[in-house]
């Protein structure tokens, strides 16, 4: 998982509460690492922007090897270029992030070592009545959620906090009860 923020932390919430083991979560945070670590993430690698660069070799020696799938909920020039580059022969990279930018691949590479790239905003029905299961069996724990005022400063503290990365989990603004 490259990012974990709150939609990442929901993830390796999932992935755990659906019995995978070995889940290495990325994240320039080390409290969204300690969040991740708590959720299920077997492995943490911890990165930066200026780090960016070596962060498929990062995660590569983390793991002991190339992995066999990326989640990626950034998904900008930076970690889209570390994804493709840390997967295994036959692996699968999944953009979910919406930063934006460009990437470019190796399309010789790309057919060799057999890697599928797909993007992923929202999941399927059948998937959605999988999570729904899970939560109703109580199997996915909850990520933390920061409550904020309903209010124009409020929403603007949690906007600059979302921005400068000051935030494991989510945010849930809440206006004033009558």
């Amino acid at each position: 998982m490259i990012g974990v923020g709150g939609v990442g932390l929901t993830a390796v919430a999932t992935l755990s509460a659906l019995g995978h083991e070995a889940i290495c979560a990325v994240d320039m945070s080390e409290a969204n690492l300690a969040a991740a670590r708590s959720l299920g993430a077997s492995l943490t690698v911890i990165t930066d922007a200026a780090g960016a660069a070596d962060l498929a070799g990062k995660v590569v020696a983390a793991t002991g090897g190339p992995v066999d799938a990326v989640i990626d909920f950034v998904n900008n020039e930076q970690t889209a270029s570390a994804a493709f580059d840390m997967l295994t022969k036959g692996g699968r990279m999944v953009q979910v992030g919406l930063f934006g930018g460009e990437v470019t691949i190796p399309t010789a590479l790309l057919a060799l070592k057999m890697i599928s790239i797909e993007g992923s905003f929202v999941g399927t029905l059948p998937e959605l009545h999988q999570v729904v299961d899970l939560a109703k069996q109580g199997r996915v724990p909850r990520i933390p959620v920061v409550e904020a005022d309903l209010d124009l400063a409020g929403v603007t503290r949690s906007l600059d906090r979302l921005a400068g990365g000051g935030v494991t989990g989510r945010i849930v603004l809440k206006g004033a009860t009558p």
